[in-house]
């Protein structure tokens, strides 16, 4: 029988964090889940590490599918809000290509929104042990079409408005 992603987990770094036992900690995340009643499903990994231990929360949130993703987007967030602030609005040049800074404030905005969902939901399967609804390959598909049509939606919207300049030459 395969291990789920919780038991690996559990096992790869409970000599270092000194776990309680795995029945134990079981126990406190299906509690957890019953409870949580009508709050944010969007971040239980911040409830769930007042249950279990904050480090092994954050082990298990870094093996979630699509974490890299939402990482990303919310790194290019960060960088592009940085930017802006300090620099105002500079370009952005790759070969023939030319844009201001906004595009890829726009473009990390679609990732981050498209990828943390995901990244959220397969957290919950992987803390109560139980497999996604859908393939690996499904949700990637849905993931990349959410972020390619959110992106093309506010990129047009913003090249119309002008907030965005992109050249090409």
């Amino acid at each position: 029988m395969t291990q789920s992603t919780l038991e690996k987990t559990y096992y790869s770094c409970s000599d270092k964090i000194r776990l309680p036992p795995l029945d134990e900690m079981r126990s406190a995340i299906a509690h957890f889940y019953q409870n949580q009643g009508g709050k944010s499903k969007w971040f239980n990994f911040i409830g769930l590490g007042d249950t279990v231990e904050f480090r092994f929360i954050k082990k298990m949130f870094y093996v979630s599918d699509f974490m890299w993703p939402s990482v990303i987007g919310f790194c290019g967030i960060l960088v592009s809000i940085f930017n802006l602030l300090n620099n105002g609005v500079r370009g952005l040049t790759i070969g023939h290509f030319h844009s201001d800074l906004v595009l890829i404030l726009v473009l990390s905005l679609c990732l981050f929104l498209s990828a943390y969902p995901f990244m959220a939901k397969n957290f919950d399967c992987n803390m109560q042990e139980r497999p996604p609804a859908t393939s690996y390959f499904i949700r990637l598909l849905k993931l990349s079409a959410i972020f390619v049509i959110s992106s093309l939606l506010f990129v047009s919207a913003f090249y119309y408005l002008e907030l965005i300049s992109i050249t090409f030459y």
